[in-house]
């Protein structure tokens, strides 16, 4: 079949080989499988691997192929890359004919100058499935494909691939497999696929660190939700600490034990419509809450809607969306429409990211903890934003996960710097060429 590409392209005109080098988010949002699909639409054949300054690419088709595929490529990429540059590279002088277009085993370079993705919310092909009684993956609190899921929190080095991340504890099933290994599956090469033969699981514990045996723990989760329990949860970057929202005394229990007197807490709802029954909030403010990156967005309170313990003496509050399937299955019960999601730390400590380190520290201030064998690499904590008045401008008041580690770009070139910050969080600035890199702990 693919000969026969190649004969049609042939008789069209003649077969022409370049070599591309692609850069910016193009590591582990699926860039590669996207580029094979385009390769089988363009009749190109070649190959694309990952190495550690981003993306190679080598096709062979017609010139006029070629270019149609690196224009598609530019304009319409997969939802989770940004392309920061295509630019056309020297290759080796060589004659040979490919018959297939392939991908490549990552490669490593002595040069490392790739960006690592962020963290992205679960999309809605994904929660579709979760929410879908007859899907293998029905309730699997892990799912996820190349277009959502970790990926920051659980990369150990780049290239990015399967092995260089915490889920090379996790050996595939013969049905992930095959998913892994069908270019017109949704999770062809996703390195995070998993599902509930093969994959992470979910582990509750009681404070002093027993376990606790139910069959059901996100429904148990619930049921002590509604009794006032505070339950410290592991997600994506690190842990929550989780009250009902509408519990004035469990949120007044959860600012006693942790010791947080005022300084306000952050808030989770289903979607944007619940948000809009507590808060205020236009249409800027919406697009931003229902974006991947999913930030805490600070939003002027409605009177009267939530216990004003939530955020004391403040006209605003924070609030975010769901971003993990575990997130979305905890909002399930409508009669309890809001969560207090605060940060797992101690005051003064930056968010807990381990199970270990989580019972140690946590155990006097939550209930039960709900744990996941899914190891965090990297801590990171949830994004705070403001829309401003003027001009809809976005103000961070924490960059971090959704938008960390991708770096904000600069007009000019500037020396290596590093800067540090500031006054309530630990905020580590990093220079580079015409990139800054900001990370906060």
């Amino acid at each position: 079949m693919v000969q026969n590409c190649h004969d049609s392209a042939e008789q069209g005109g003649a077969l022409e080989t370049r070599r591309y080098r692609i850069c910016g988010i193009v590591q582990g949002v699926g860039f590669r499988p996207f580029v094979h699909r385009l390769a089988r639409t363009f009749a190109a054949t070649g190959w694309v691997l990952n190495d550690s300054e981003g993306v190679l690419l080598e096709l062979q088709a017609t010139s006029d192929n070629i270019a149609q595929l690196i224009d598609e490529l530019a304009s319409n990429p997969p939802p989770m890359a940004r392309i920061n540059g295509i630019v056309e590279v020297p290759r080796e002088n060589s004659d040979q004919r490919y018959a297939e277009f392939s991908i490549r085993k990552s490669r490593q370079l002595a040069k490392m100058d790739t960006i690592i993705p962020p963290d992205s919310n679960v999309c809605q092909d994904c929660l579709n499935e979760m929410f879908d009684p007859q899907n293998p993956r029905y309730r699997y609190a892990f799912i996820n494909c190349t277009n959502c899921g970790p990926r920051y929190s659980i990369i150990q080095a780049m290239p990015y691939d399967r092995s260089q991340t915490t889920m090379q504890a996790f050996a595939m099933c013969p049905a992930c497999q095959h998913e892994y290994d069908d270019l017109d599956n949704r999770r062809y090469h996703a390195q995070p696929n998993a599902c509930p033969a093969c994959g992470p699981k979910l582990d509750l514990r009681s404070r002093n660190g027993e376990t606790v045996i139910t069959d059901d723990i996100v429904k148990f989760a619930i049921a002590r939700l509604h009794e006032g329990a505070i339950i410290a949860i592991k997600s994506l970057g690190g842990f929550h600490l989780v009250v009902d929202a509408s519990n004035e005394d469990a949120v007044s229990q959860l600012r006693q034990r942790k010791r947080r007197d005022a300084k306000p807490f952050a808030i989770m709802v289903r979607d944007a419509d619940n948000a809009a029954q507590i808060v205020h909030v236009n249409a800027q403010e919406r697009k931003h809450l229902e974006s991947v990156e999913r930030p805490i967005v600070l939003l002027r309170k409605r009177r009267s809607t939530m216990p004003e313990i939530i955020a004391p003496h403040n006209p605003n509050i924070g609030v975010m969306l769901p971003s993990t399937p575990l997130q979305y299955l905890m909002l399930e019960d409508a009669t309890m429409p809001a969560l207090v999601m605060t940060s797992g730390n101690l005051s003064g400590h930056p968010i807990v990211f381990d199970n270990v380190s989580a019972i140690a520290q946590l155990g006097e201030i939550a209930d039960y903890f709900i744990l996941n064998d899914r190891d965090i690499h990297t801590r990171i904590d949830d994004s705070v934003v403001r829309v401003m008045a003027h001009r809809n401008h976005l103000s961070f008041l924490r960059r971090s996960r959704g938008y960390a580690p991708y770096p904000v770009h600069l007009p000019f070139n500037v020396d290596p710097i590093i800067a540090l910050g500031a006054e309530l969080k630990t905020t580590v600035s990093i220079a580079k060429g015409n990139k800054v890199f900001v990370v906060v702990y």
